[in-house]
């Protein structure tokens, strides 16, 4: 059951002015002294979310700038959604059938893709599956932050079976430095949780430093001033979330991260949803599509880190400065896998492979053709644009 859950970010004074929700820094309320101290994590969120999450009618244009930086997975409809499907299709006959039904969570910012492939999905089961079977299939499509999204039933209009929008009780609560453990809604029945391909590389960061001279690590925070202007600053003490990441990432060690001039992204708000899931969903597997870190080391830092004597890859933010519009956080797979292991206490685990390996065990042509309005010159020129695919996949096991 799902209810209601209404929260914005918020920001903490210096002074003894009561807590106020980020999105009043849009309007420049603060008053003649004040300064508003939010972690940078808060920052990226307050500078990204209204295109990442962007308040927009069916079928509206997203940010085109946003749009450059990702790999379509629309594009590789219907091949990547039929894969999903038949993958979804083994595991619950495997694992729940017929003690469950098939319960399926798919976690969105682009509400264009997430309505093109439950369409795709849906229509995908209804034919290829008997009536009975079928009808177990319940589809939740829920955003990653409910207040920066408007969509209506309308747009689930002739998509077949059991399909809800839950448009007010997103799944990660947008208030991450002050994230309560109140369930924003609750499964207790095995589901599955999809994020593909617009949810990871938009979470945001924190920003952490280690000073040799105090010999301790600083988490960065913005200073946000009346006049609308903003300061960097760093600070050893610490909130809750980011020194939670930090040991669960990287560490105490300064030698587990090297030497970066401008500080290292650690993905708090990652760990964040992790958690979140686990809550919500205790009986969960997780499905997710996304662009990996690709690591190209020199040979000699290759050597170092299989002796464990060097760092593992981080997450690395691409895009243009910090805190702009056009900033994702690109993600070391190896190091998600490892956060959601021991998030959930090491008692789940995720496999990673290129999408175009997933596909290659997944596809079956002809039943795709069958089941779809695709042409074979089609669905063939599909597939081998797919084998060039950066796009990368971590699926429970």
């Amino acid at each position: 059951m799902y209810r209601l859950l209404l929260r914005r970010p918020q920001v903490r004074f210096k002074s003894n002015y009561p807590l106020v929700q980020i999105e009043e820094l849009r309007t420049h309320t603060l008053r003649s002294g004040e300064t508003a101290t939010i972690p940078m994590r808060d920052y990226y969120e307050w500078e990204t979310m209204p295109d990442i999450m962007k308040r927009e009618r069916f079928f509206t244009a997203r940010n085109p700038s946003l749009a450059s930086t990702m790999e379509d997975l629309v594009l590789y409809d219907p091949i990547v959604t039929h894969c999903i499907a038949n993958w979804l299709l083994v595991d619950y006959k495997l694992n729940a059938y017929p003690y469950y039904d098939l319960n399926i969570v798919n976690v969105f910012t682009d509400v264009q893709q997430a309505v093109r492939i439950v369409q795709s999905m849906m229509s995908y089961f209804q034919s290829a599956l008997s009536r009975n079977m079928f009808e177990r299939i319940k589809y939740f499509i829920v955003p990653l932050y409910s207040d920066h999204v408007m969509v209506t039933e309308e747009q689930l209009t002739g998509i077949p079976g059991d399909v809800r929008l839950v448009e007010n009780a997103a799944l990660f609560p947008p208030n991450g430095s002050n994230m309560s453990m109140d369930k924003p809604f609750s499964i207790e029945d095995p589901v599955y949780v999809l994020l593909l391909n617009d949810i990871i590389k938009n979470l945001s960061h924190d920003l952490v430093e280690y000073s040799d001279s105090i010999h301790k690590w600083s988490q960065a925070f913005m200073d946000i001033h009346a006049d609308g202007t903003s300061t960097k600053r760093f600070d050893t003490d610490m909130d809750f979330w980011c020194s939670y990441t930090l040991k669960m990432t990287l560490g105490q060690d300064k030698n587990n991260v090297g030497q970066s001039k401008t500080g290292i992204h650690i993905p708090t708000r990652l760990v964040q949803l992790f958690e979140m899931i686990k809550l919500c969903a205790p009986e969960h597997k997780l499905f997710a599509i996304d662009i990996p870190q690709r690591w190209e080391p020199s040979l000699w830092s290759m050597i170092k880190f299989l002796l464990g004597g060097g760092p593992a890859p981080t997450s690395q933010i691409a895009g243009n400065n910090l805190g702009r519009k056009s900033a994702h956080f690109i993600s070391d797979f190896t190091q998600v896998q490892q956060i959601y292991s021991e998030v959930n206490e090491r008692g789940k685990y995720c496999e990673i492979q290129d999408l175009s390996e997933f596909v290659d065990q997944w596809v079956d042509l002809g039943e795709v053709e069958k089941y779809s309005s695709a042409t074979k010159d089609r669905l063939d020129a599909q597939l081998e644009t797919i084998q060039c695919s950066n796009l990368g996949v971590l699926h429970s096991t």
